[in-house]
């Protein structure tokens, strides 16, 4: 029960998964890296 639930678009792709999970759907406050 411990799994992360994640969206079908990112599927097995580690790159997918691992964007997924770090940056996916976190608010990012700082100008600089919003339009970067």
């Amino acid at each position: 029960m411990n799994e992360i639930q994640r969206c079908a678009w990112c599927g097995d792709d580690p790159l997918y998964v691992a964007y997924h999970d770090r940056e996916w759907g976190r608010p990012e406050r700082d100008d600089q890296k919003l339009f970067e």
